[in-house]
């Protein structure tokens, strides 16, 4: 699969040289049943059409954030009103 070389003087070293040999059997991939490969479809179409404009997702992303705050901030409220 490879050779070593050897170098002498200041520098000296002992390397390898690596080369890549065919492989003697050829690895088949069983194929993907249809709920994967839908899966894959969709998320990579969804991944690929965010690209060009992705500002649908970051205002989404937003609203997430300031809906997941909010309830974590009404909640806390709610429990020192309650004496929790």
């Amino acid at each position: 699969m490879g050779t070593y070389l050897l170098r002498f003087g200041e520098d000296s070293a002992v390397t390898k040289r690596m080369f890549f040999d065919r492989p003697r059997t050829w690895i088949l991939y069983e194929p993907m049943d249809r709920d994967k490969s839908l899966l894959l479809a969709m998320t990579s179409s969804f991944i690929t059409s965010s690209f060009p404009y992705p500002s649908p997702l970051f205002d989404l992303t937003h609203q997430m954030a300031l809906s997941s705050y909010l309830s974590v901030r009404s909640l806390t409220r709610f429990k020192e009103r309650v004496g929790y």
